[in-house]
């Protein structure tokens, strides 16, 4: 019993060898997009303004917003689309490690509390951050109540 608990112990330490870990500066571009029709959730990044341009234009926006490409990127996160005013998303911060880089989010589901507006939305949210090369991913934080 005690050998599985170290295999198992030896198995998450290699499954989280992420090295070290740090802030990266980030920048929420959402409110100067607009609303937006996002048919699936999805998490997308941009490399460069025309290819964010023609994506925003496609779906809806009517403002691109600046982004310092290339030193700088713009990655799209999105719930998709739900069916009140209830659901949201929000960006609690960006950490890069040696092989990746993290966007925290958190989101807010309809409840029988607060069931919100009957209405199709699609939650998202739109940030600006630096270009490091390396895989974006998103990590989902409870929210705190």
């Amino acid at each position: 019993m005690l050998a599985a608990v170290f295999v198992a112990w030896g198995v998450a330490a290699v499954l989280d060898d992420s090295g070290t870990r740090r802030a990266l500066p980030w920048r929420d571009l959402t409110p100067q997009t607009g609303s937006l029709e996002l048919p699936n959730g999805l998490t997308r990044e941009f490399i460069s303004r025309p290819q964010l341009a023609a994506w925003l234009h496609s779906r809806g926006g009517k403002v691109v917003p600046r982004v310092a490409f290339p030193r700088w990127r713009a990655a799209l996160i999105s719930l998709g689309p739900r069916s009140t005013t209830a659901y949201s998303l929000r960006v609690v911060g960006v950490i890069e490690d040696d092989k990746r880089v993290t966007v925290r989010a958190v989101r807010r589901n309809a409840s029988l509390a607060d069931p919100g507006r009957q209405k199709l939305t699609f939650p998202y949210r739109l940030i600006a951050l630096p270009t490091t090369g390396k895989h974006i991913q998103v990590e989902w934080i409870e929210p705190a109540d």
